[in-house]
């Protein structure tokens, strides 16, 4: 692969700048890695900014294997079981992470808007799995406070990443759209090929 100049060299490039983006961004910044986001859009936030930004997590930490069995289950083994209790170990960790960069999670209310929704309660939204039987889940969001005061939970957890983003100095391009990954003749991605400001 050639680059056309100008061009940048970086460890670590993260296409899109929502809550997963900017959160690959401080993870990879974090260990050490040069990082650099681009974002197609002339500001960051995507679909997380207009959602809720609600985290499912097993009640009980001890049923974090069954819950990703349960996750197994529901997507009908689409995804290798390994990603998905790699992804369940993980979530445990979120309220430790966020708290490390100023947020706070709180259990959220959500019978308090709706009483009849049952998507989050597993032995009546899938009956028929075996997993669902006896878990029982919640769902959390950043609690809103002086560090997080936004109205919104999307506008709280994208705000405060992109201050931890701006407090690291991680480069940011928006109005930035990748156009073709880069691969090497093992196949290997090794970059982007991207369109800023005509460039």
């Amino acid at each position: 692969m050639s680059f056309a100049e100008p061009h940048l060299t970086v460890d670590v490039i993260v296409i899109g700048y929502g809550a997963a983006g900017g959160a690959a961004a401080i993870t990879a910044h974090d260990r050490g890695a040069e990082t650099i986001i681009l974002e197609k859009m002339p500001h960051g936030g995507g679909n997380s900014y207009v959602s809720s930004a609600n985290m499912v997590f097993p009640k009980d930490p001890a049923d974090a294997d069954k819950f990703a069995n349960y996750l197994n289950e529901v997507n009908f083994g689409t995804t290798e079981p390994e990603i998905v209790h790699t992804f369940v170990n993980g979530l445990l960790e979120n309220s430790s992470w966020l708290e490390s960069w100023g947020g706070e999670l709180e259990l959220a209310n959500y019978f308090k808007e709706d009483a009849s929704l049952s998507y989050y309660i597993p032995n009546k939204t899938f009956p028929g799995l075996p997993s669902a039987q006896g878990l029982e889940i919640v769902v959390k969001h950043l609690k809103q406070t002086e560090t997080c005061p936004e109205p919104t939970g999307g506008h709280r957890i994208g705000n405060l990443l992109d201050k931890n983003i701006r407090a690291r100095g991680i480069k940011v391009m928006v109005s930035t759209a990748v156009k073709e990954l880069g691969k090497n003749s093992h196949g290997e991605i090794i970059g982007v090929i991207a369109n800023s400001e005509g460039q």
